[in-house]
């Protein structure tokens, strides 16, 4: 009898482990609202739901009974704070995966804690839109998912720093919108109120999340109607039909998904002129760890990779800059890109845009120097500035016959020319990623191929953020870049 009551029991404990295990499992929640009141009603962000629904299946593998969705008058405040609680965060153990998706109204409200510089909180907007869904309480329940891999994605207005500490004004105006199914009609916004933000910053204590939004904190989502929102559809091309996956090695990347976006909201823009109210742009935002950059879209690391010491994936990485050509940027490797060792070299660069020229060079073995700027440019006052049509020779005979020679390591390496269309403001924040860095005979350098790893995605990471224009609206840095591969023999 001891021994049935205690086959019994184990039988219990087993039944109980499994049962847990049953529950505890990966987890998506998809949120889409077109049923607010009045003439706060927006027409496709169920049809965004219901697409991201499709897509969290076939690209992440979610199965039905792990997605739970909250559409329209369902998705009230308690009701996604629940599910928030208890199907993301009670029901998922360390290492699982956790897909957010919201498509809605977002808001700015007063803060009401003292945690906000600007005090004002950036929210979503519940159906009933009486009490919203601050990134306070947003915040606090991601903490809760610290041994998870979240993706976070957020189809509103200024959804750009959701997962963050928030910016924005005190400012509440009624909500405006954009429509479009091909034709221009008027325009209509997923949100409500006039922005203002600083630059982004990664929240350190979620190295776990990784949150795309629709546009920076100071913009305007559209609403595309029936047919799905601007920055839905492009994201779900992205990932799904892997429109993202520009150097065609069959794998979509978080960062080839980001600059897909970004250029497809921009083309958007260009196309049909219904951006006013941003100034012309959509300029759609990654929030994450930099590392993530280069992650594949469907890996199931809960954390963010440590930087390669691989020097092949620094130049992947590099390489991975190499698709923003609008100066129409051209770099060239004088007299040719085969050297021996002690052969002298110069580099020539042209661009159809005046702006800052930045020029690094990547050795074969993943080592990072910056060629121009250099200690010798500055001392000979030679301006970074390049003109429109202007070519620039480095050294020129303004050197003081100082050459560039061919040396070790032999092997392959790579030119990359830099072109920033933009103010010094925004120069200096670039050049704080490159020139934070010891400097060897006069040029800055990085070693370490892990840390030239990390500089680099901090680099791409800067460059695909946003900055203020003169009309107070987030834009995208305006940025080329061209790459030369050379290599150096004995």
């Amino acid at each position: 009898m001891l021994n049935r009551i205690l086959l019994m029991f184990s039988l219990l404990l087993f039944n109980a482990f499994l049962s847990f295990h049953a529950i505890a499992e990966d987890r998506a929640l998809i949120i889409g609202i077109n049923a607010y009141e009045g003439d706060n009603a927006l027409e496709g962000c169920r049809t965004d739901a219901e697409n991201m629904e499709r897509v969290v299946k076939e690209v992440w593998g979610y199965k039905s009974s792990q997605i739970k969705t909250l559409f329209d008058k369902k998705a009230t405040q308690k009701a996604i704070l629940d599910a928030f609680d208890d199907w993301l965060i009670r029901d998922t153990r360390s290492g699982d995966r956790v897909f957010f998706y919201f498509s809605g109204h977002g808001i700015q409200i007063p803060d009401e804690d003292g945690d906000e510089e600007d005090d004002i909180d950036e929210a979503f907007c519940p159906v009933e839109m009486k009490e919203m869904i601050t990134d306070d309480e947003i915040n606090k329940r991601l903490k809760k998912l610290s041994s998870r891999q979240v993706i976070f994605v957020a189809d509103s207005c200024h959804s750009g720093t959701t997962t963050r500490a928030l910016n924005s004004s005190k400012s509440k105006l009624k909500a405006k919108r954009v429509l479009y199914d091909g034709e221009l009609r008027a325009s209509k916004t997923r949100g409500i109120g006039l922005p203002e933000a600083r630059y982004n910053t990664v929240d350190p204590t979620f190295k776990n999340v990784i949150a795309y939004s629709a546009v920076s904190p100071t913009q305007f989502a559209l609403d595309g109607g029936p047919n799905g929102g601007v920055f839905t559809n492009a994201f779900i091309k992205a990932v799904k039909d892997k429109a993202a996956d520009t150097n065609r090695d069959g794998k979509v990347t978080h960062g080839e998904v980001l600059s897909y976006v970004q250029k497809e909201s921009q083309k958007f823009c260009d196309e049909t002129g219904q951006c006013t109210q941003n100034d012309g742009h959509l300029t759609p935002q990654l929030d994450a760890n930099a590392q993530w950059n280069s992650v594949e879209i469907t890996a199931r690391d809960a954390a963010p990779p440590s930087p390669s010491s691989s020097a092949d994936d620094v130049m992947t990485t590099a390489e991975g800059f190499d698709n923003e050509n609008s100066a129409q940027l051209q770099a060239n490797i004088l007299p040719s890109t085969a050297f021996n060792l002690g052969d002298k070299m110069q580099f020539t660069i042209k661009s159809q845009r005046t702006g800052y020229l930045f020029l690094l060079d990547i050795n074969s073995k993943g080592q990072l120097t910056v060629i121009f700027p250099n200690k010798f440019s500055k001392e000979i006052n030679q301006e970074s500035i390049l003109e429109a049509g202007q070519t620039i020779t480095i050294p020129d005979n303004s050197y003081n016959n100082f050459d560039f020679e061919a040396q070790e390591p032999t092997g392959d390496g790579l030119l990359l020319a830099l072109l920033l269309e933009e103010n010094e403001e925004t120069l200096r924040s670039v050049e704080n990623k490159l020139f934070g860095l010891p400097v060897e005979r006069g040029f800055a350098a990085i070693e370490r191929p892990s840390e030239v790893n990390k500089a680099l995605e901090k680099l791409y990471q800067r460059l695909h953020q946003t900055i203020l224009g003169p009309e107070g609206v987030g834009r995208p840095i305006k940025w080329s870049i061209v790459t030369v591969e050379y290599e150096i023999n004995r």
